[in-house]
């Protein structure tokens, strides 16, 4: 039993061995491997490899592509005194894995690292600019992009010669107000929307007014003329009325005039109305005529 159990062992032993005696190397990654801390090996190409088991050589792995971390939001003075609160990210690949590893141990140490000089960096450049060229509505007024192109070119040599890594590009991700001062800046900034708010009220009142005085002289210029078309229209009417009047007076003199004095009593006389009028009255001369007659 004690055999079994002892060939067992050694079994078990032997594939522990040879698995630690190989690793896989992927096509995304650099690995190297080190002996007592030394470089010893290399490994940049995928595929199977070996290295001396137990623990004497160890495995580092870092990966090639294209990689990002943010930075911890981070207080900055501006040229102005104006305090931000700023949180940025970097895109960065490996270029010199050896330089990695021998400076950082770590990837973790490595971004600390990066962090710090980032930090650095971007505080000597902010401290040249004033607030309204970070926060504005006018986009001519801001000048984020040249700080993040500045504070890029400036980190890029330092991290390939010292870090062995290439710095792609370094944004700002978020900006804040500390809390300190956020209350007293979102009063300014409602002050301003509120000041901007009455002007276009005014601008608009402005345009109001005078459209309504556009539109009132258009109305009165359309009355006049429509006032204009009606006179003439009256006047032609008349004119006619005349000319007809004048025509069937020519006619028969006696009969017009008896046809006016009809509709004189149209206006005068009203249904059950008792008259007395003198005989001599020559407004009610048909009148006098039709009762004599009777």
């Amino acid at each position: 039993m004690k055999k079994k159990i002892l060939i067992f062992s050694i079994i078990i032993a032997l594939i522990y061995v040879v698995a630690d005696s190989f690793f896989i190397v992927r096509e995304s990654e650099f690995v190297l491997v080190t002996q007592f801390g030394r470089i010893v090996k290399e490994r940049t190409k995928s595929g199977l490899y070996y290295k001396i088991p137990l623990g004497i050589q160890k495995v580092n792995r870092m990966d090639k592509r294209l990689m990002v971390f943010e930075t911890a939001p981070t207080t900055y003075i501006l040229g102005d005194k104006n305090p931000l609160v700023i949180s940025c990210y970097v895109c960065y690949r490996i270029k010199n894995p050896k330089l990695v590893i021998r400076r950082f141990v770590t990837i973790d140490s490595l971004k600390q690292q990066l962090d710090d000089m980032l930090v650095s960096q971007l505080g000597n450049e902010l401290g040249r600019f004033k607030i309204d060229n970070i926060i504005n509505v006018n986009s001519e007024s801001i000048k984020l992009k040249n700080i993040e192109e500045k504070v890029t070119k400036d980190i890029c040599t330092k991290a390939i010669e010292e870090y062995g890594i290439e710095i792609v590009t370094i944004g700002i991700k978020k900006i804040n107000y500390p809390p300190v001062v956020a209350k007293s800046v979102y009063e300014r900034m409602k002050s301003e929307r509120q000041i901007e708010a009455s002007k276009y009220r005014a601008d608009g009142q402005q345009q109001s007014a005078k459209i309504d005085a556009e539109t009132d002289l258009k109305v009165a210029e359309i009355m006049s003329d429509a006032m204009e078309q009606a006179e003439i229209i009256k006047g032609t009417g008349d004119n006619k009325s005349i000319s007809l009047y004048t025509s069937v007076f020519s006619k028969d003199p006696e009969f017009f005039k008896f046809v006016n004095t009809l509709e004189s009593y149209k206006d005068i006389i009203k249904r059950n109305d008792v008259l007395i009028f003198s005989m001599r009255d020559s407004l009610f001369k048909y009148l006098i005529d039709m009762g004599g007659a009777k």
